[in-house]
């Protein structure tokens, strides 16, 4: 059950028409018919008579009505509080950013925050996924961007994204491994590291299973490193999936895609992208606003 279902059940009911109704909520008629539809099969019971004269409530609709009219009142009162709270927060968040800005779309997160939280700076700090819980607790940052998930007591991570990381070769020195199977890969010199990475961390956990050992050549996490190395031809690399692209459509590199009979996802993994705070500071007022700015944000595309 979501709030504009709810909606959609007043408006109908108030209407008795589902064409007047879905100008009402700006919507269309197959929209809201829809919307009714998935309530009445939640509920298990019928909302609505439906005729060639119109709508009209069942005796459960007209009961469920009540409540669905005090829970949008409710709903419309703890937002209308929730505004006038961000209106007098203020101060300045600190926030670790652990890959490129465009990736995680900062242009746009200034802006939706300076409308969610006006009076509220925000205080960008380059930082590392692995890094991130220590400069949490040292108190550098009050929230940091992270890949993969953090399994240490007093974090509290929110889950944005999913991020598609793939292993790339350098173009040229590949000797037909972009459709190998894994344990020729692992022959390839790669691009590696012994931090925590969760990208090298989760294709270890593959290794691991098939026995197989790969052979490091050079030690890089940061990605602008990463991606100059694969350049030059150092070795394999793991990468997101949007920067190899790059080097992919300028000829310096190639994915691997696995043997020809293999599943397109045995060559992709999907790694979390999350937001981090110590879990001691999520029911702060500037970061519990944070947060939950955020989640909306992220469900609200801005281009």
């Amino acid at each position: 059950m979501e709030l504009y279902q709810i909606r959609s059940f007043i408006a109908v009911a108030e209407a008795l028409n589902l064409t007047h109704a879905a100008k009402a909520t700006h919507q269309s008629p197959s929209a809201v018919s829809s919307q009714i539809k998935s309530l009445e099969n939640e509920f298990g019971v019928v909302l609505f008579k439906r005729s060639t004269k119109g709508m009209t409530l069942t005796p459960e609709g007209e009961d469920l009505l009540i409540s669905a009219k005090k829970l949008d009142g409710a709903a419309k009162d703890l937002s209308g509080k929730a505004s006038r709270l961000s209106q007098t927060l203020s101060g300045t968040v600190n926030i670790g950013i652990n890959t490129d800005p465009g990736y995680l779309n900062l242009s746009g997160l200034s802006q939706w925050m300076s409308e969610a939280l006006p009076k509220v700076s925000l205080t960008y700090i380059e930082t590392q996924t692995y890094s991130t819980p220590g400069i949490l607790k040292k108190g550098t940052i009050d929230l940091g961007f992270h890949f993969g998930q953090f399994h240490e007591l007093g974090i509290h991570s929110l889950i944005l994204a999913k991020s598609r990381i793939r292993v790339v070769l350098p173009a040229g020195k590949t000797s037909g491994l972009a459709n190998s199977p894994l344990a020729e890969l692992v022959k390839f010199p790669w691009v590696w590291t012994r931090h925590a990475c969760p990208f090298h961390s989760a294709f270890q956990e593959r290794l691991d299973r098939e026995n197989l050992k790969l052979k490091a050549t050079a030690d890089a996490v940061d990605e602008k490193i990463v991606e100059e190395l694969v350049k030059s031809g150092t070795g394999a690399a793991l990468m997101r999936e949007d920067q190899a692209l790059k080097l992919v459509d300028n000829g310096w590199a190639v994915f691997w895609d696995g043997p020809e009979d293999a599943q397109f996802d045995d060559a992709v993994m999907e790694i979390p992208l999350c937001l981090a705070c110590l879990d001691s500071r999520k029911e702060e007022r500037l970061i519990a606003a944070f947060l939950s700015a955020i989640e909306k944000f992220k469900h609200i595309p801005l281009t």
